[in-house]
């Protein structure tokens, strides 16, 4: 019989932006509470915009910071999509897909035993399977509004779904691949599926 630690290296690594990064942070947080230790992943200029750490929970939240590579036509020092005009965020996509290299150098000397992901890596979950790390897609967005997007992906476009999905998350963009392909491989090659609803700590 496999016996589990009492306490977890949970990984977390959102995407870009901070209505993304802040859930992310938050959830964090609450898992920390609970007495497990977190890697958080971002850039090392978002990691200075999160609010500070409860210092009952420092000892447990390791801020891990990747910096961004510089791709052409993104913006010096843009590391997030609140730096950029939305025709731009493609580039960043293309910034945050080129740290696959340095990610997998930190699960390969850390060894979480359970990552917590966006969207946006799609390269990610072979990763992962293959170096044994638990995966979890972790949705900021409503039960509803996944739904539409996986069935979607599924193929069972309705007439409906433009005015939902806006046509430009399918097609292929600046950073080689389309959002719906992002969302696709994050979430059906996950281990589980975790959905936002309430995060206020109650």
């Amino acid at each position: 019989m496999e016996v589990y630690p009492k306490n977890f290296h949970i990984a977390v690594f959102p995407w870009l932006a901070f209505g993304h990064i802040s859930p992310f942070f938050e959830l964090a947080k609450l898992i920390a509470q609970k007495g497990h230790k977190i890697s958080f992943i971002s850039t090392p200029r978002n990691m200075k915009r999160l609010s500070k750490l409860p210092q009952n929970l420092q000892p447990l939240v390791n801020l891990i910071e990747l910096p961004l590579p510089h791709i052409e036509n993104l913006p010096k020092n843009a590391e997030a999509t609140m730096d950029i005009p939305t025709h731009i965020v493609p580039y960043l996509k293309k910034a945050f897909d080129s740290l696959q290299q340095p990610l997998i150098e930190f699960l390969e000397k850390s060894k979480p035993d359970c990552f917590i992901y966006d969207f946006a890596p799609y390269w990610l979950p072979p990763i992962l399977s293959k170096l044994g790390i638990l995966s979890i897609f972790f949705s900021i967005y409503s039960a509803f509004g996944m739904s539409f997007a996986v069935e979607f992906i599924r193929g069972r476009k309705s007439n409906d779904d433009d005015s939902i999905l806006s046509a430009v998350h399918y097609e292929q963009n600046e950073s080689g691949v389309s959002d719906m392909l992002r969302v696709k491989e994050t979430c059906f090659g996950a281990d589980f599926i975790a959905i936002r609803s309430c995060m206020d700590g109650d």
